[in-house]
């Protein structure tokens, strides 16, 4: 139910991730991710996505229809304004961490 990969340097998932039905809890942060790995947007149980220290500027938009995501952190990411926007529009029931960004 819980995966991190956390400060390996990555730069991407394999798409295989999105296999992991059953995963509750993802960190990937203090990565090179430069976009949010697709493979996540299979992954319907996740309610804790950890984002934050990578080079991510835009977010794709399933992470919307992650319904059961309560948890998302961004911070020390060179976001768009958009991004920003997005997750305060379509993410407005999950808690998220943009505190860089204010």
């Amino acid at each position: 139910e819980f995966l991190s990969f956390a400060n390996n340097r990555l730069k991407g998932l394999p798409g295989s991730i999105g296999e992991l039905s059953q995963l509750r809890s993802l960190y990937l942060n203090w990565n090179q991710l430069e976009v949010v790995p697709e493979g996540i947007s299979r992954l319907q149980a996740l309610r804790e996505l950890q984002l934050n220290h990578n080079a991510i500027h835009e977010l794709p938009s399933w992470l919307a229809h992650l319904k059961n995501l309560t948890w998302l952190t961004l911070d020390q990411n060179p976001l768009d304004p958009q991004a920003i926007s997005f997750v305060k529009s379509e993410l407005p029931l999950c808690k998220t961490d943009l505190s860089s960004h204010f």
